[in-house]
């Protein structure tokens, strides 16, 4: 939502037909969705050097392979990447779970024996987001409202927590 505020006073300019924006510099930055799994043949040939996935646990784990692969460059020179931000839970939580967060160390880069690519699981909690935290006090009331298990994962960053696995009071 921000790069409605933010690209124009940047120098972007938004041109509709291609939901793309565009720089001076020659930089396009091209906004899209997955929303169903035959939605990745979208990016079908193309060719990104950043790819962001807004909450990674609502993309099936073959969209974001064939998205990702779609990460390249002829220009050596410039530096890839994919990034990902996401909360415990929905319909790709075992995957992500498994891919990101289970027998990795926090903040430490991992390199992937098969491909050599790092990754790494970066936790957070609200607390983390002083804007939000500090700005709006009832978000923080507002989730330890939720039952246990969302509770765990939405308030305190908690991934190994799974329904049927944490049983509050009788």
């Amino acid at each position: 939502d921000r790069c409605w505020t933010w690209y124009p006073q940047l120098g972007g300019t938004f041109v509709a037909q291609e939901n793309r924006w565009h720089w001076p510099s020659g930089t396009i930055v091209k906004l899209g969705h997955c929303q169903n799994e035959e939605d990745k043949r979208n990016y079908w040939g193309q060719e990104y050097q950043f790819i962001g996935f807004d909450e990674l646990t609502t993309f099936s784990l073959s969209q974001y392979l064939y998205i990702s692969s779609r990460c390249r460059s002829t220009n050596q020179s410039i530096i890839r990447r994919i990034r990902s931000t996401t909360n415990p839970g929905g319909m790709g939580h075992k995957w992500v779970y498994e891919r990101f967060v289970h027998n990795f160390e926090p903040n430490k880069t991992h390199v992937d024996n098969k491909s050599g690519l790092t990754r790494k699981y970066i936790p957070s909690t609200v607390e983390d987001n002083p804007t939000l935290f500090l700005n709006d006090p009832q978000y923080i009331k507002m989730l330890e409202s939720l039952p246990e298990v969302e509770r765990q994962r939405l308030r305190y960053g908690i991934w190994d927590t799974f329904e049927g696995q944490v049983f509050g009071q009788l």
